[in-house]
């Protein structure tokens, strides 16, 4: 499912480049769901803040590649965009993945400095 998703994502990239920033997200997601940080990363880099996602995912990714220091900054800026934002709430926005993998990044989350609840 997840090569499915990067396969899209790819095919997306190549030919809609007006929501590049969309198809670099939903690839950087399934590098990520597949623990592939360090690529997911770098590509992620690209994309511009437009989701809530976006800072979170770097943040997930960021603690898995030691960049503690800016893991936590990711999170700032998810918090400064919705100040309620708890933990708990990606594992609402990201139910089509795995529960193991909804877990692990929730610790992820809550390590980069996310309040858990």
């Amino acid at each position: 499912m997840t090569d499915k998703a990067i396969e899209r994502a790819e095919y997306g990239l190549r030919n809609d480049p007006n929501v590049a920033d969309y198809y670099l997200v939903m690839k950087a997601n399934a590098l990520t769901d597949i623990e592939k940080y360090a690529e997911s990363a770098a590509l992620i880099t690209k994309a511009s803040d437009y989701l809530i996602t976006v800072p979170l995912l770097r943040a997930i990714n960021d603690v898995h590649i030691g960049k503690t220091d800016d893991a936590r900054n990711e999170v700032l800026k998810a918090l400064a965009m919705q100040p309620w934002l708890k933990a708990t709430r990606w594992r609402d926005m990201t139910f089509h993945i795995n529960p193991a993998v909804i877990d692990r990044q929730v610790a992820d989350l809550v390590a980069a400095g996310l309040p858990m609840k």
